[in-house]
């Protein structure tokens, strides 16, 4: 009955200094529970220089800087559900499940779908 069972020891980085140990992705999802923003943060040089299409579960309360950021890096956004079911409409505010893609990928990626 309570207690702890397992201590574990778990790596913690930010996007950028991931760049130095693992190589450039493609796609990052983020869901890291209302904590998106600081995880953005961490991540200016990818999302400048490496240009990932990013999957963010994005919490109500970090909406606004999260749709601020990610559209002063370029990035347009879509609703991950909207996509699933063909809807390719933009969505103005980052929601709880967005996809940003990187404005000159767009026409590629959206192709795609």
């Amino acid at each position: 009955t309570g207690g702890v069972a397992e201590i574990r020891i778990v790596p913690c980085m930010n996007l950028d200094v991931m760049l130095e140990y693992f190589p450039r992705p493609a796609v990052v999802k983020i869901d890291v529970e209302a904590a998106e923003l600081r995880v953005l943060e961490g991540g200016n040089r990818m999302l400048r220089e490496v240009r990932p299409i990013i999957h963010c579960e994005v919490a109500s309360e970090t909406s606004l800087e999260v749709t601020a950021l990610l559209s002063h890096a370029s990035y347009r956004l879509w609703s991950a559900a909207d996509l699933a079911r063909g809807t390719q409409e933009e969505i103005r505010f980052a929601t709880d499940n967005t996809v940003a893609i990187p404005v000159e990928r767009v026409d590629e990626v959206l192709s795609r779908s």
